[in-house]
């Protein structure tokens, strides 16, 4: 009898044990994979590289954020995704969870590049540090995508932007890109992407966070005067056209 109290003993000691033990949470609170941009963070002392991320999947809060770790030594960079911030207060609507995630200032050498999701799912490829450019490789992606691998930096006193009009003023709009193109030279960017916008040659192909509706004429140059006349020239501008949009951008993070 001693013995067979003994053993159902031993049998529920065993039992609470193992119920005791924390079960490991091995579910990475995000059902949805992320989009990484590069950007350059652009200043006077020179562009840093930017990753905006995003979810592909809308979350329920207009402002949701994501939690992340970067860390960076003198060979290798790592990027962890922990998870997404639901804010106390929510701003109701649907729109994907965002990040931004300054590299800071990174030496000219082929960096091992390691990113993963709580460190459960992990990726590593190369970042290609270059004078003009920075590339990104991995021989497999899990859980992420860069829509473009390789950002161009934007050249030393480029300028670009927007005139957004009603079908009607178009020419107005191209009126003010040639008297502005009298005070600026023509560019000769390399054709790709370079974060804020995509270009070739003299043109621009393409700009992040244009307007929706109407007409978006674009423009590019290079440009080595004053900030002085850009601003007049805008002034002027928008004092004679108000039913019109203009932004103007340039290489060193300023905005007209």
């Amino acid at each position: 009898m001693k013995q067979i109290l003994l053993f159902l003993f031993s049998i529920l000691l065993l039992i609470g044990t193992s119920c005791s033990k924390d079960e490991p949470d091995t579910q990475f609170n995000v059902n949805t994979d992320f989009v990484i941009d590069m950007k350059e963070d652009l200043s006077l002392t020179g562009g840093t590289l930017l990753f905006k991320v995003k979810t592909i999947n809308d979350q329920e809060c207009l402002d949701t954020g994501i939690d992340f770790n970067f860390n960076r030594s003198a060979t290798k960079v790592t990027l962890s995704f922990l998870d997404l911030i639901t804010p106390e207060e929510c701003i109701t609507g649907s729109a994907p969870a965002t990040a931004s995630i300054s590299t800071g200032d990174l030496a000219t050498i082929d960096y091992r590049f390691k990113i993963d999701l709580r460190g459960e799912v992990e990726s590593d490829g190369i970042l290609n540090v270059l004078g003009d450019r920075y590339i990104v490789s991995f021989v497999e992606a899990s859980g992420f995508e860069f829509p473009e691998k390789t950002l161009l930096r934007i050249p030393r006193n480029t300028i670009w932007g927007y005139v957004n009009h009603s079908e009607s003023n178009e020419e107005m709009a191209v009126d003010f890109i040639s008297d502005l193109g009298t005070n600026a030279s023509a560019t000769t960017l390399e054709e790709g992407y370079y974060g804020w916008f995509k270009g070739a040659g003299a043109e621009v192909t393409e700009m992040d966070n244009l307007p929706t509706e109407r007409f978006n004429s674009l423009f590019v140059f290079e440009y080595e005067g004053t900030d002085d006349v850009l601003e007049n020239l805008i002034a002027d501008f928008r004092s004679e056209n108000e039913d019109m949009e203009v932004a103007l951008f340039d290489w060193a993070g300023k905005s007209f």
